[in-house]
C-alpha cells in the first residue's frame, strides 16, 4: 500500500460481497439472501463479472437498495472526499 501511495494511486478495498465465482453459480434468490441484508452505509459492493446471476440481478438489486434509502457514488466522489478530510 505504501508503494501504491508514492506511485500516486488510490487504494480501494470492497466491503460487500459474495462467492459469485466457482463451480456453483447460485440462483437469483440465492444471490438477493446474501446481498440485501449485508447493505450497510459506505458499502462497497463487489460483484465479478464471471456470473451471469450478477447481470441478471443488477438492476434489481440496485433498486432494492435505493427503495431501502441507499444512493450511489462513483469512486471518484468517495476519493475526492476522502482527500478533503485530509487536508482538513
Amino acid at each position: 500500500m505504501k508503494l501504491t501511495k508514492e506511485l500516486g494511486y488510490k487504494t480501494i478495498f470492497w466491503s460487500l460481497t459474495y462467492k459469485d465465482w466457482g463451480d456453483k453459480e447460485l440462483s437469483k434468490e440465492e444471490a438477493f439472501s446474501k446481498l440485501i441484508p449485508r447493505i450497510h452505509p459506505g458499502a462497497i459492493i463487489l460483484l465479478h463479472n464471471t456470473y451471469k446471476t450478477n447481470a441478471i440481478i443488477l438492476d434489481e438489486l440496485l433498486t432494492r437498495y435505493k427503495e431501502m434509502g441507499y444512493r450511489f457514488e462513483n469512486l471518484y466522489h468517495l476519493t475526492e472526499s476522502s482527500l478533503q478530510s485530509e487536508t482538513h
